[in-house]
């Protein structure tokens, strides 16, 4: 079974704004949750399917373990946020949905595996008019749901370079809207993907140039700060949101791709476990975010 409808909601954790605690053991851990639907909708609870999840980074860990069983679902706990593949196979079949790139963010994640064909989206970028090949492109599937609160529910899904343009795996009947941040501009459209549809070109993206964030880490002493992580989660307009992780280089230094305008929280941490969070608005200019991961003094000794 090749190219099995796919769909999945990111649900991030509430950050505090402006504050510095001690973190959690693991801030950058994530929590996968897996669903096998039917074609009626229905979860797929017998017979079991077999779950690959597999790192995209060759140093990372291997995801040895299996997930737990969880109510109609099956839950992969204490994972590192990264790029990932994942696979699904049924029992008694040879046929293997072919691996789909995924990005798990720290916090909670879904991903919906619908049994039955699926689509798939070629798209290509543009700037002025001209093709274009950007170096980075950071990417935010969203599908239109009349029923939900906010009418755009993120999907766990990463187009992949092909050919000059970027291919969508796992797309069912549906609207859709792709936004994508890249370092040569940013840009978005809507699509519909008609029932029956095998294979669809979509409106190619014109970029807009936009503004960077620039991160600057520092520890004790100002010193620069090597190898901490920051991530950045955008709001856009109607509920829409776009995810961007980093790590900081030898100067302490990273930056974004150029972001759309919006509120953006962002979140740094490096492996003593400091962390700190905070929020800025993009207005299509470079804003500057100096980050200070020195933690706060022990609570003195009571007086005798």
């Amino acid at each position: 079974m090749s190219g099995a409808r796919l769909a999945c909601v990111v649900a991030w954790a509430a950050l505090s704004a402006a504050t510095i605690a001690t973190a959690q053991p693991a801030p950058d851990n994530a929590w996968l949750l897996v669903k096998v639907l039917q074609q009626d909708g229905k979860p797929l609870v017998s017979p079991a399917p077999t779950i690959s999840l597999k790192a995209v980074d060759p140093g990372a860990l291997p995801v040895n373990e299996r997930p737990i069983r969880k109510n109609d679902g099956y839950l992969y706990v204490g994972v590192k946020a990264g790029e990932y593949t994942i696979s699904v196979r049924l029992a008694n079949s040879a046929a293997t949905q072919e691996p789909t790139p995924i990005a798990l963010t720290p916090g909670e994640n879904v991903f919906l595996w619908h049994m039955g064909p699926t689509t798939r989206g070629r798209v290509k970028l543009q700037k002025d008019g001209e093709p274009v090949e950007p170096r980075r492109a950071v990417w935010a599937l969203s599908v239109h749901d009349a029923k939900a609160r906010t009418p755009w529910r993120k999907l766990l899904v990463t187009p992949l370079p092909q050919d000059g343009g970027y291919t969508i795996l796992g797309l069912v009947e549906n609207s859709y809207r792709l936004t994508v941040a890249t370092d040569v501009g940013y840009g978005a459209v809507e699509f519909t993907v008609p029932d029956g549809a095998q294979e669809m070109d979509l409106p190619a993206i014109e970029l807009t140039p936009g503004g960077a964030v620039r991160m600057f880490v520092t520890g004790a002493e100002g010193r620069p700060v090597a190898g901490a992580r920051c991530s950045l989660r955008g709001r856009l307009a109607d509920g829409e949101s776009i995810s961007v992780a980093l790590r900081t280089d030898a100067e302490g230094a990273a930056i974004t791709p150029m972001l759309p305008p919006g509120k953006w929280t962002w979140t740094c941490y490096r492996a003593a476990g400091h962390v700190r969070t905070g929020t800025l608005t993009m207005k299509d200019e470079d804003v500057v975010v100096v980050v200070d991961l020195v933690p706060p003094p022990p609570p003195s000794a009571p007086e005798l």
